[in-house]
């Protein structure tokens, strides 16, 4: 009765708030194995549930996509997704605006164990064919721009950036909180390790900075070789940054 086996959970989800597995014999867990895409049904009533076998640290992206009748509004697929202790991490119904598709964007795994993935639709009402994939992804979500990039900074991480410098080149670097909630604090390293420069808050004319974003102006490049750029906020704090260089 592998139906069965999955409807008590949910009910102890809805009363409790908190997703509890108990001992089972049912051998008929679905596994998900990265970028491996995995096509199934929903009848209409029931969800399907799905299992990640996840590793401490790792981050990753889960997509469930429908298949058939697309254009139909009440094919709304939903996702959801527990840690190994039951807690609820993520939920998603419409990753876009404009895309009723669902995705669970750079889930951060904090435990090796088994992860319990929900796949339904809104409501539980609608029944047709759904494809679900997960992949390993970037936990900053960079998104490229011109000399730079603009990324989510985690709390408590570092982002870093390796650029190849030539000696003689002189370079800007800006780190700007655009959540209007960061102190940022930016450095750079030589190709040895060495910290070479860094600013917490800057003292340029620059009027696209705010008072708290950083800036290392004008850096004078000595040694041709692989330099590491690093922006973490300066109380551990998340939100997003535009990190930008300029070559002159």
């Amino acid at each position: 009765m592998p139906r069965l086996s999955h409807l008590l959970p949910v009910c102890l989800l809805i009363l409790t708030g908190t997703f509890v597995l108990l001992a089972s014999t049912d051998d008929s867990r679905q596994w998900l194995t990265l970028d491996t895409p995995t096509r199934f049904e929903l009848d209409g009533i029931s969800p399907q549930f799905f299992y990640y076998a996840g590793t401490e640290g790792e981050t990753v992206t889960i997509t469930m996509t429908s298949l058939s009748n697309i254009e139909d509004a009440l094919n709304n697929p939903i996702l959801e997704i527990w840690d190994v202790r039951g807690k609820r991490l993520a939920y998603n119904d419409d990753r876009r605006h404009d895309d009723r598709n669902a995705q669970l964007s750079h889930i951060r795994l904090l435990d090796d164990g088994d992860y319990v993935i929900r796949a339904d639709t809104y409501g539980g009402i609608y029944a047709g064919a759904f494809e679900i994939i997960i992949r390993q992804s970037d936990p900053f979500g960079k998104i490229d721009i011109p000399n730079g990039w603009d990324f989510h900074l985690p709390p408590y991480s570092i982002f870093t950036h390796t650029l190849r410098l030539q000696a003689g080149d002189i370079i800007t670097i800006s780190a700007q909180d655009l959540s209007n909630t960061l102190d940022p604090l930016l450095w750079i390293t030589a190709p040895d390790g060495r910290r070479i420069a860094q600013n917490d808050d800057h003292t340029s004319t620059d009027l696209a900075l705010g008072v708290l974003d950083a800036q290392i102006a004008d850096l004078n490049i000595i040694t041709t070789g692989d330099y590491t750029i690093h922006v973490r906020d300066f109380l551990g704090r998340n939100g997003r940054v535009r990190l930008t260089w300029i070559m002159r």
